[in-house]
């Protein structure tokens, strides 16, 4: 409040505040939601989880940041781990042979 009282925000910087909070949260927000109603359910948590590798490219080309080998590591192996899931079939539990009427008891 201190900086604000003797440092008032101009309207250009009020309105980078505005694009940059549409800009970072609204858009990916509906880029996923867009993608939810395409891709199968299995594979969106792979897409979910490829947004550490889009960041991690994104800081290291427009802000010249740097990675070390056991970030990309771990971005890596979650993304595997990921794709993995999603394309191993799920194993089924065994149901009871027993079939229950609607109160849940046993017929």
């Amino acid at each position: 409040i201190l900086v604000f009282v003797h440092h008032p925000p101009s309207l250009r910087a009020l309105e980078y505040a505005a694009a940059t909070g549409v800009l970072s949260s609204a858009v990916p927000f509906l880029v996923d939601m867009l993608a939810l109603r395409k891709v199968p359910t299995q594979f969106f948590g792979v897409f979910m989880s490829v947004h550490p590798v889009m960041a991690a490219l994104v800081g290291q080309a427009v802000l010249d940041q740097r990675l070390p080998v056991a970030d990309w590591v771990a971005i890596a192996a979650i993304v595997v781990v990921n794709t993995v899931g999603a394309l191993v079939p799920a194993t089924k539990t065994a149901r009871p042979n027993r079939s229950d009427d609607k109160d849940g008891r046993a017929v």
